[in-house]
């Protein structure tokens, strides 16, 4: 956050990452604590092509085992979320 203060005229993004996603209530504490910090967030779609995300998810064949699971599909088949970061000023 503090790297964001410097930088304020660049668009900053927050990613729900595996395996934290498959926690959601991790995630919404986190976003409480931004909230409370004097941030704003707002949910950000990204919608790409699946060829590109099997392509990611291919080339971190080795992470597999840690998070779990024996192939890549249940990766797949996950959405991933993302939200816009702004301080409450630029909201208003």
């Amino acid at each position: 956050m503090t790297i964001r203060n410097r930088f304020p005229a660049i668009h900053w993004f927050l990613y729900e990452d595996i395996p934290y996603r498959n926690e959601p209530q991790r995630a919404r504490r986190r976003l409480s604590e931004l909230i409370g910090r004097g941030w704003a967030v707002e949910p950000f779609p990204v919608e790409l092509p699946a060829m590109y995300k099997a392509k990611a998810v291919d080339a971190y064949q080795s992470q597999f085992r840690g998070l779990g699971y024996k192939d890549g599909l249940p990766i797949l088949q996950q959405q991933e979320k993302y939200w816009r970061l702004h301080s409450k000023p630029e909201m208003q």
